[in-house]
């Protein structure tokens, strides 16, 4: 009876119970992992194969030291041709370190025009110190994909001199199409031309609830003083500003009633803060539950506006 008993145990030691999971659950597991990692899954069995090609979350992470292994070894668009999936839940790729733009942008293109051909619900297109002079305009595919719920875009990096160029808005889009954007987070320099395309990406957003802009300053470019951003946004409920003190914002309607704001004003190289038009600013958000200032920030004040629940300093 031992004998048996240990038999048994070791009988079901050996029974892989993931693997015998119906295919919904395990593509949902390889859904959670990045897609280098899935595509892994294949070698654990037989049952395994082929299964990270029904993912519906593609989560690329490129490093500066990956650019000939999966651009000259393993094409990275022809990977995300091999997903045979319909609808795709989420989209990110994230380029970390420093590395050549024009020489990705092209993948880029395919892998994106793709992505959004499939109905997918978050993009995210986000990289890092992009070693080029020249302009990535992002497909325009991007602001007429009617499914897209999130969309982050942009450079993290901090390209401070202004003859390193990164990105641009497809300028020559006629048409914003994006009823159900929901969150929208942006990475963008400091140009006039930039600025204006935000504000127009705002503006047809009608379902838009979280909005957060992070703007740096490129060292030795013309002052932008006289500029702003106009918000147009009636359903927002979130907002977090980055930005240089000489670029200042505004809204459509005000007052705007808001559950939650994020500011942090820098005062990089020669930009100067329009108290005035801060002082604004801040009244028009002064009934928000929940602020967070950034110390600068509050020394652009010159007197106590807010009237909030709860503040943070």
């Amino acid at each position: 009876m031992e004998r048996t008993n240990r038999n048994n145990r070791r009988r079901n030691r050996r029974v892989d119970r993931l693997s015998s999971l119906p295919d919904d659950i395990l593509i949902g597991i390889i859904s959670l992992l990045p897609l280098q990692l899935a595509i892994t899954t294949g070698t654990l069995s037989r049952r395994w194969r082929g299964l990270w090609s029904n993912t519906t979350c593609i989560d690329i992470t490129v490093h500066d030291t990956d650019t000939y292994k999966l651009l000259v070894l393993n094409p990275l668009n022809n990977t995300i041709r091999q997903i045979t999936s319909p609808f795709i839940h989420s989209f990110s790729i994230d380029f970390v370190g420093s590395f050549n733009l024009d020489f990705w942008a092209p993948c880029m293109d395919i892998i994106i025009r793709d992505v959004c051909n499939r109905n997918v619900h978050q993009l995210k297109v986000t990289w890092c110190n992009p070693e080029t002079r020249s302009m990535y305009t992002l497909p325009s595919v991007i602001f007429q994909t009617q499914s897209l719920v999130s969309m982050e875009l942009g450079s993290k990096g901090r390209a401070y001199y202004y003859y390193y160029r990164d990105w641009q808005f497809p300028y020559d889009c006629d048409a914003i199409n994006l009823p159900n954007l929901k969150i929208l987070t942006i990475y963008f320099a400091l140009e006039f031309k930039t600025l204006k395309w935000i504000e127009k990406l705002i503006k047809f957003c009608p379902s838009l609830e979280k909005l957060s802009l992070n703007c740096f300053e490129r060292k030795f470019y013309t002052s932008l003083e006289s500029y702003k951003i106009v918000i147009n946004a009636r359903n927002l409920e979130y907002l977090a500003i980055s930005a240089p003190k000489s670029l200042t914002f505004s809204f459509e309607e005000e007052p705007i009633v808001l559950r939650e704001t994020k500011i942090e004003f820098t005062d990089l190289f020669e930009g100067q803060a329009d108290k005035e038009k801060l002082t604004k600013f801040y009244e028009a958000i002064s009934k928000v539950r929940i602020l967070t200032l950034d110390i600068s920030t509050v020394d652009t004040l010159s007197t106590p506006v807010f009237i909030c629940y709860s503040a943070h300093f």
